[in-house]
């Protein structure tokens, strides 16, 4: 006979978990994207922290330049934005099309509840 010290939920319930998980950070993507493109980019640059890594050690991070490739991305600067972090390109691309996603679900739940 086997023991289990943690009992594993079902199916159902992580289904349901993962799903709110889900909404509520593609919320907060969306709700950031839409900042982007209506708050000025400066506005956003000099109310974001500096980076840990080069206020302690001086040295840059994998995810500097980030935030200022983000803010390139919404003012239509892609060759600023690969420079100032090339990797700001494929995370945008991914909160487009997370966002997208969630517009269509969002659309289907409500259809769904009719």
């Amino acid at each position: 006979m086997r023991f289990f010290i943690f009992q594993f939920p079902n199916r159902l319930f992580m289904k349901d978990a993962l799903r709110t998980a889900w909404t509520i950070y593609s919320t907060l993507i969306a709700v950031m994207l839409l900042c982007l493109f209506i708050l000025p980019g400066e506005l956003l640059l000099n109310n974001t922290p500096l980076c840990e890594n080069i206020s302690k050690f001086g040295v840059e991070c994998f995810a500097c330049g980030m935030t200022r490739g983000i803010v390139d991305i919404s003012q239509f600067e892609f060759n600023e934005a690969g420079i100032a972090n090339r990797g700001s390109l494929y995370v945008f691309l991914i909160f487009f099309i997370n966002s997208l996603l969630f517009i269509k679900y969002l659309f289907n739940f409500k259809k769904t509840k009719k």
